[in-house]
């Protein structure tokens, strides 16, 4: 998110009791708004206050509606101020808001008017405090409240002062309006004190702070009992002279036990803490809780404390102290665990009971009194932590040991008193003594220098590796320097194979991890390091482009034009806040090198979180000029390549962009069309927009599983031409060759002017698909020109007549196509218009007969034919001919005036002349003629498979509810399935049927429609086949490779051979089925890709499976014929199953906030995300619309958005997007882009045809996605409505006295959505609730009026 600068405030007020306190409200334009308390802070309420001259100028921001909500407008959200503006404008902030006018910021500028109360006390000295601001009464929160804030409420008060302190006095109610006061005491009113913003406060009403204002010194007696010794024993307290009661033991430490036997005269041993009860539980009440001293109070009523009787504690808790008259506690240890009695786990004996020391600061100081003590005296000691010798039992007695190292027994060294701890036993401490004579050998194996590699430790003479459950870059240090043992169970017990060989590389100095957080791509964002388990932010405090250096090159990423951000930019991080005042040079290789505050230390707070950009630093083509070739970039300088995968026009227009090319062409090539590169392949799945200034800002994928074969390349300019005739012996072509080295010939032909495509593209000749190719596309190739082998360049050539050149041409990506060469395009060059005749022979009547045309003079015979109303026979239904074929694949619309006007493969270019696992599926299969032939997959699914198995006598007739089919894919309706893209394996032969429509009860195919015998446009590749009982079949699944029997690879067994899935696709819904066929949990699966779980072996069987999650097998699933597939085995898919095994569990999304049942006022970008569960549903959404309820209509498909185009789209079509969307559906509007801009990216659909009772659009007839005729200016754009009720229509539109509801101008000059009229008048008694607008007296939303 960009902050910017705010529009001018012409005015400012306080709406509040006071002028110097209330909710800030600024006037823009004449209008009035609020300010939003996100990240509204002590700065912003500085400039406030200067804005509204204050005197006192306390500078208190106050949140959530503290002074109550306002109307209108909320103009600043997330303000930045730095204090010193003389405006708000002068200040950063969001240019959008996500609030509430309950989140309506206010200031307390002076504390005029506040007044304070005691409740609850004995008398009218004492009581909890309580404050009142804007008229109502709230508590504070003892956190941070100490005798100095007690003593300026008294003052403040008129009240005794001198000596106030705080005593709990029971709980309140309502606000809890101040937390945090931390005074000075120099303070007049605990206004001026610091705070944390009015309201704003993590506390309880158990926290309530209470006070006694005196002036006398309350007396503190302290006694111990029930130690052996006097000067040891239970702490007990008496103030002024009252009940005796106890210390709870929260907070208690050494320097709370010093302050004790400093007030009762034992000063001349060590005091230690203990808690826990550990001198008995005491009785009468529990007077002190939370004691923090710093050990040289003079006494116990000195230091911060909750208040006297304030507490959470039972005696159990009670505290203690001994302070240890000079007496020399000699600890008793042992060692527990170790392979041998030089190591182990540390074990003290206390009260007759042994016990384990917490790893808190313990290091090898401790590990050198504790060796000493056990006769170890000769080799180096070195503690280890973390239950290194495996968790102890029973007690842990002592945490926070600090030893100088020379003691002779830890009872000398400091700790935090017996029983004292905030641990468990996964961190009980432990020892190695002599660790010299027992140290491992280590080596490093196969690493690419000698500082990294796998690790082996030699052991009982035989080299063995180290497993990596546990291993981390401490364990890594530990090999790296060798300054002891890595942790590790006994020798030779491991729960691992050797795929969990654990290795390290040795760096140097330890290296935090850093990541890049919020933002577009993995180049940039919020700069978080990983430190103590956890991330955390960095302060922009002198954080520059040497600072930016070191972390882009850290991360691996571009470092020579770093950009720095504040959090503005990507947002304010949570947490920690770890570095400050990051000082680097900016040649260290990573941020550990440079200088900065300790960890943790800082004065900042998430407004001043940094964010980098960390840029490409260089570009360039490596090909035969510079505006075409294969991709290099430069990063940290290396130079590395891009990944074709996903690759395509948009990724190449960033390419040209940063080259400065003055082409316009932007044409993406792939598969290595300019050769092989080396080194890195830096990108992979790159996602541009096309819009971008750097494939920095574009996103990708983390994955890279691409080879050099893979490189992709741009062609961003297509040069001059100049022409050349050449001639070797008695053939000649006519060559047209460009400056810049794309060139253009035709090969084979008659003459100069005809022949077969080909074009040269760094330096190697290819051919043109045919696909899309047409006269429009011929004539421009003529104009520009083009040795047959080799590869195809160019496929699905589409021009529109206006270019000057092929590659101004919309085309698929070069290199990339689903062509063969009996696919190549040929052309002639003419200006003169073909003769076309035709005949009909071989029929019994004029009428009829076998097609044959006649080109410009010569007679031939048409293969293929479409006709229109026309019945078409094919399959030499009258006869042989004889001579060339002509014409194949001619696709008319019937309209037509010649055959020469339809589309089809080119004069002479043609691919003509002229089985199952059981009895119940198979390839299907006609007798006709005499003659076996097969069934095209085109529009075949499940009715016509149950008319075909009802004619096999697998006849059970039942009744479906839902019949799916999809060409290419698995598809299942019931009892029999239509499986498609040669399931079965292709047949041979003819093709006899294509285009079978049946309703699914015929008693025969024959009675169901179908183009005629022989007329089709497929090859065997689309043969149907039928499954048929399909209930009886399933697929046997597997899950290897996994650390448990919930998770691994997917394996399916297939004519007995084993074989994995290809992920693309895959997903949790996927998953779901899995695991519910292997009978574990499966509500919560999870689909993973990249073969996390290994890389398979064996055939890839299936590909693009997409199940709806409610499938009882992948049998049942849609998915590519087996063994038809684009992958590698690095694409294996995997599953975690996880979650319930009897629920589907809630994997429905839905991205719409609820507020109080009505939708939220506040959507990303207004649109809507809409998922279901149980269906194949595509997501849609509305763009660009005033609500939510409103714009253009965009749908989600293969990982992006794209637009519908308005041929065909009408109510119906409307009512079912709204449906789907959740939105009005009686009487919605359909728009075009007029009322909400056109779109951008792909057009996925056209052509939509509803009914208008479909629950999702996907039900509806439509174009395949991405086949269209439209350009964005026919984006279709609707208006979901509610009912009209009394005559008035409630969410959008005009109602019938002509007032527009929800935005625009009524007919009297309000425009009354924003509630203010053109005139500048508030207009508040127009409004009502929240986005509720008052017409005719009535409160109108959606569907209801009040």
């Amino acid at each position: 998110m960009v902050y910017t600068n705010a529009q001018a405030v012409t005015n400012i007020r306080l709406a509040g009791p006071t002028a110097g306190q209330g909710r800030v409200e600024v006037e823009i334009n004449g209008v009035w708004g609020t300010v939003c308390d996100d990240q509204f802070g002590k700065p912003d309420a500085a400039v406030v206050c200067r804005m509204v001259n204050s005197k006192q100028n306390l500078n208190i921001p106050a949140v959530e509606g503290v002074f109550g909500s306002g109307t209108g407008k909320i103009y600043y959200d997330s303000l930045s101020c730095n204090g010193q503006e003389t405006s708000l404008a002068d200040c950063g902030s969001s240019p959008t808001n996500d609030c509430y006018h309950s989140e309506d910021a206010g200031v307390i500028c002076d504390d005029d008017g506040i007044n304070y109360r005691l409740v609850n006390g004995t008398d009218a000295n004492s009581g909890r405090l309580e404050v009142e601001i804007n008229g109502q009464w709230g508590t504070v929160c003892d956190d941070e409240f100490n005798t100095v804030s007690a003593q300026i409420v008294c003052k403040k008060m008129g009240l005794p002062s001198s000596h106030a302190y705080i005593q709990f006095f029971g709980q309140g109610t309502g606000n809890i309006w101040l937390d945090d006061v931390m005074c000075t005491g120099t303070e007049t009113s605990i206004f001026q004190c610091n705070m944390t913003r009015v309201g704003d406060n993590d506390c309880e009403h158990s926290e309530d702070v209470g006070i006694i204002c005196t002036d006398q010194e309350p007396s503190l007696k302290i006694r111990l009992m029930d130690g052996q010794y006097p000067d040891e024993g239970r702490v007990e307290v008496s103030i002024n002279g009252g009940q005796w009661g106890t210390v709870c033991d929260d907070l208690w430490e050494a320097a709370e036990a010093q302050v004790v036997c400093n007030m009762l005269g034992f000063t001349n041993g060590t005091a230690r803490a203990v808690g826990e009860a550990y001198f008995g539980s005491g009785k009468g009440p529990i007077i002190m809780d939370e004691v923090e001293c710093t050990g040289k109070e003079a006494s116990l009523i000195d230091c911060p404390f909750g208040g006297f009787g304030q507490h959470d504690c039972d005696h159990s808790e009670d505290a203690g102290v001994s302070c240890n008259g000079g007496r020399v506690e000699q600890v008793q240890v042992r060692l527990v665990g170790g392979s041998n009695k030089a190591e182990g786990r540390v074990e003290v004996l206390h009260n007759g009971h042994w016990g384990t020391v917490c790893d808190d600061n313990f290091d090898d100081r401790e590990a050198r009194v504790i060796c000493h003590m056990l006769g170890y005296d000769n080799g180096t000691s070195i503690g280890v932590s973390g239950a290194f010798f495996g968790p102890g039992t029973g007690s842990i007695d002592m945490d926070e040991l600090e030893c100088k190292g020379d003691e002779d027994n830890i009872g000398l060294c400091r700790f935090d008193g017996y029983g004292i701890h905030d641990c468990d036993h996964t961190e009980d401490a432990g020892v190695i003594c002599n660790a010299q004579a027992q140290n491992l050998t280590v080596r490093l194996v196969n690493g690419k220098n000698a500082n990294e590699g796998r690790v082996e430790v030699l052991h009982g003479g035989i080299w063995g590796t180290v497993c990596d459950d546990l291993w981390s870059t401490a364990n890594a240090k530990v090999v790296c320097n060798m300054l002891g043992l890595p942790r590790h169970n006994p020798y030779g017990a491991t729960n691992c194979d050797h795929t969990e060989d654990a290795g390290v590389r040795c760096v140097g100095a330890t290296e935090s991890p850093l990541r890049l957080v919020g933002g577009v791509g993995p180049y940039e964002g919020r700069l978080e390091v990983f430190h103590s388990g956890s991330w955390g932010t960095v302060c922009d405090d002198q954080f520059n482009v040497s600072e930016a250096k070191v972390a882009c090159r850290q991360l691996g990423y571009p470092t020579d034009t770093p950009l720095v951000y504040n959090s503005s930019s990507f947002g304010p991080g949570g947490g920690k806040i770890w570095l400050d005042n990051l000082n680097c040079q900016g040649t260290e290789s990573h941020i550990d090198l440079c200088l900065h505050n300790a960890f943790g230390v800082n004065n900042c707070d998430h407004s001043e979180d940094v964010g980098i950009v960390c840029r490409i630093t260089n570009i360039t083509l490596i090909g035969p000029t510079p505006d075409r070739g294969r991709i290099e970039v430069q990063i940290n300088g290396d130079w590395g390549t891009v990944c074709d995968d996903h690759f395509d026009h948009a990724d190449a227009k960033v390419v040209c962009r940063m080259l400065n090319s003055k082409g316009d062409i932007n044409i993406a090539t792939v598969e290595g069309v300019y050769g092989p590169g080396h080194g890195t392949i830096f990108f992979d799945e790159l996602s541009c927009k096309g819009s971008e200034t750097s494939l920095a800002d574009c996103g990708d994928s983390q994955f890279k599983d691409c080879t050099h074969a893979e490189d992709a390349g741009v062609i961003c300019s297509d040069g001059d031409l100049f022409t050349v005739i050449c001639y070797s012996g008695l053939i000649f072509f006519f060559l047209i060759l460009d400056s810049d080295g794309i060139n253009y010939r035709l090969v084979g032909g008659n003459d100069a002017n005809s022949g077969r495509l080909e074009v040269e593209i760094n330096g190697r000749w290819g051919t043109v698909c045919d696909d899309e190719f047409n006269t429009v596309s011929a004539r421009i190739a003529c104009k520009k020109m083009g040795l047959p082998s080799g590869p195809i360049w160019l496929d699905d050539v589409i021009c529109t007549g206006t270019e000057s050149s092929l590659f101004h041409c919309n085309m698929s990506r070069i290199g990339d196509n689903n062509c063969d060469h009996t696919e190549d395009v040929g052309i002639i060059c003419t200006d003169q218009e073909p003769t076309f005749n035709v005949r009909l022979e071989g029929g019994g009547h004029p009428d009829e007969g076998r097609v044959e045309v006649s080109i410009n003079g010569s007679l031939n015979h048409i293969a293929i034919f479409h006709s229109g109303t026309a019945r078409a026979v094919g399959e030499a239904y009258f006869g042989r001919g004889t001579g060339p074929i002509l014409m194949d694949e001619v696709e008319c619309t019937g309209t037509e005036a010649s055959l020469i006007d339809c589309p089809f493969g080119g004069f002479g270019q043609h691919d003509c002349d002229h089985n199952g696992s059981n009895n119940e599926e198979g390839r299907v299969e006609v007798l006709h003629n005499g003659h076996w032939g097969t069934v095209c997959d085109d529009n075949f699914d499940d009715r016509e498979a149950r008319v075909i198995c009802h004619m096999l006598g697998f006849d059970k007739r039942y009744i479906f509810e839902k019949s799916i089919s999809f060409t290419g894919f698995l598809a299942f309706s019931g009892t029999h399935i239509a499986v498609n893209g040669a399931h079965f394996g292709p047949g041979i032969g003819s093709i006899d049927m294509d285009e079978l429509e049946c309703k699914g009860d015929e008693d025969n195919i024959g009675l169901c429609r179908f183009d005629g015998y022989g007329i089709h446009d497929c090859d065997h590749t689309e043969d149907a086949g039928v499954i048929c009982n399909a209930e009886k079949h399933n697929l046997t699944v597997r899950l290897v490779n996994g650390k448990n029997a919930n998770e691994g690879r997917v394996e399916v067994l297939y004519q007995g051979v084993w074989g994995t899935i290809c992920d693309d696709f895959w997903g949790s819904v996927n998953a779901r089925v899995i695991c519910k066929m292997l009978g574990l949990p499966y509500s919560q699966a999870e689909g993973v890709q990249h073969a996390f779980f290994g890389s398979g072996t064996g055939p890839i069987l299936l590909d693009n499976v997409r199940c709806n999650g409610h499938e009882s097998s992948l049998a049942l699933c849609r998915h590519n014929a087996f063994g038809a597939h684009n992958c590698r085995h690095n694409e294996d898919a995997g599953v975690r199953c996880v979650g319930d095994s009897d629920s589907t569990g809630r994997w429905c999304r839905s991205i719409r906030r609820e507020v109080g049942g009505f939708p939220s006022r506040t959507f990303i970008n207004h649109i809507i995300f809409s998922y279901r569960s149980g269906s194949e549903e595509t997501p849609i959404r509305l763009v660009g619309g005033v609500g939510p309820y409103e714009g253009r209509l965009e749908v989600f498909h293969q990982e992006q958005w794209g637009t519908v185009c308005d041929d065909l789209f009408h109510t119906n079509e409307a009512k079912v997007v709204c449906k789907q969307l959740g939105y009005p559906t009686d009487n919605p509007i359909v728009t075009n882009i007029t009322s909400f801009t056109a779109g951008t990216g792909k057009i996925w659909l056209d052509n939509v045809v509803c009914q208008g009772n479909e629950s999702y659009i996907d039900l509806c007839v439509h174009n395949p996605y991405g086949v269209t005729n439209c350009d964005h200016s026919e984006d279709v754009g609707i208006i979901c409505r509610s009912v009209v009720i009394d005559g008035l229509l409630l969410y959008t539109g005009v109602v019938t006295d002509g007032l527009l509801l929800y935005t625009g101008v009524v007919t009297d000059g309000l425009l009354l959505y924003k509630g203010v009229d053109l005139d500048r008048k508030v207009v508040v008694k127009e409004m009502c609730c929240y986005r509720q607008v008052v017409v005719l007296n009535k409160c109108c939303y959606r569907q209801h009026t009040v």
